[in-house]
């Protein structure tokens, strides 16, 4: 028996016209204000303050019976690319949120999105501004997929090259030393790990570039008292985990 919770609800322009049909249930209406993948009502929305005139239209309905009100109310409105008020994206319906971009619109907002000023703005749009993940834990389903999605997958020499273009130079907090420092405590790397960090020291002090850049850090490290002090406390700490020695 299907459940009648759904509902067709419209938004409107601060001047009172008519400016979206669609359907859910619960907070579906408010979703809008929050975020929505639609630009044209996006900067409705931004425009009018953040927020619009909402009202339900017709509620107590099942999925099936709110899609086929939403095709109906949004087919007698008109969409703005037929001539009507509404800003809906497609007709409604089952699948209506779903279509499929051709290859030249995908060509087309791909070009865009690649553009310097494009990419620029949409940095800058993203500064100072929290994830919407912040502060929410992945179930271990998503951790366990996650997992099996990046197995066996190897970075590309030029994206290696790109991330330790950008770490180098950078200089980590205490706080991050010390934190990263308590996880490694008790742990115990595979063989196969061993080896692979054995076969990448080979390689950096096989090439001289990287010998002399590691010799010149190692210098100003060491010319740094503190640095000397936090060197000394570190390998104090190894001494500790391993031998037990005070």
């Amino acid at each position: 028996m299907a459940i009648a919770v759904f509902y067709i609800y419209a938004l409107f322009r601060p001047n009172g016209i008519i400016c979206y049909i669609g359907k859910g249930k619960g907070y579906r209406l408010r979703a809008h204000f929050r975020r929505t993948h639609n630009p044209h009502l996006r900067s409705i929305i931004a425009q009018a303050g953040g927020d619009l005139p909402a009202i339900i239209i017709r509620g107590g309905l099942t999925e099936s019976e709110a899609f086929e009100l939403e095709k109906i109310f949004i087919a007698a409105i008109g969409r703005k690319v037929n001539g009507g008020p509404l800003v809906n994206m497609s007709d409604g319906g089952i699948g209506g949120g779903s279509r499929k971009q051709s290859a030249e619109e995908v060509a087309k907002r791909t070009a865009a999105l690649g553009r310097p000023e494009v990419r620029a703005k949409m940095s800058a749009s993203h500064i100072g501004q929290p994830s919407g993940r912040k502060g929410k834990k992945a179930s271990s389903e998503t951790r366990e997929k996650l997992r099996i999605s990046h197995t066996g997958k190897k970075q590309t020499p030029e994206h290696l090259e790109n991330r330790m273009i950008k770490l180098r130079g950078r200089k980590r907090t205490p706080e991050f030393c010390a934190q990263n420092s308590a996880r490694q405590v008790g742990k115990k790397k595979s063989d196969e790990a061993r080896k692979n960090m054995k076969i990448a020291a080979a390689i950096r002090w096989a090439d001289p570039a990287e010998r002399a850049r590691s010799s010149e850090t190692k210098k100003l490290e060491f010319a740094d008292p503190a640095r000397r002090a936090e060197l000394a406390e570190y390998g104090r700490r190894g001494l500790v985990s391993r031998w037990g020695q005070q």
